[in-house]
C-alpha cells in the first residue's frame, strides 16, 4: 500500500511564488530521491519545508523577526483559533 501524503505544518497558504533557483546535482538527485518516497507531493514540497525550517531556525536565533509574537500566538490560543493537540500528537505532522 502506498504511504499517504502529509500536509505539512508549515504551509503558509495555498499562494505559491515561483523562483528560479540553481542546486548542484547531488541536491537534485536527493530531491529526486525524496520525491519518489511518496512522503511528499512534490519537489516544490520539499523545499518549502526545508526553506521554512531553515527559517524557524533563525527566527529561534534570533536572527530573523518570527512571524507571529508570542504575545499574537497567545492572543490566537485564547480566542480559540488554533485546535489543541494531544500530548502523543506534538511533533508530528497532521495527517489530511
Amino acid at each position: 500500500m502506498p504511504k499517504q501524503i502529509v500536509k505539512s505544518e508549515h504551509d503558509f497558504g495555498t499562494k505559491k511564488e515561483r523562483l528560479s533557483i540553481s542546486i548542484s546535482p547531488y541536491l537534485k538527485k536527493k530531491l529526486k530521491e525524496m520525491e519518489k518516497s511518496r512522503d511528499f507531493a512534490n519537489i516544490s514540497e520539499i523545499v518549502n519545508l526545508a526553506i521554512a525550517e531553515f527559517i524557524g531556525k533563525y527566527e529561534a536565533q534570533g536572527k530573523l523577526k518570527p512571524r507571529k509574537s508570542a504575545e499574537e500566538i497567545v492572543k490566537e490560543i485564547e480566542q480559540g483559533k488554533h485546535t489543541p493537540i494531544k500530548e502523543e500528537d506534538a511533533g508530528e505532522e497532521v495527517v489530511k
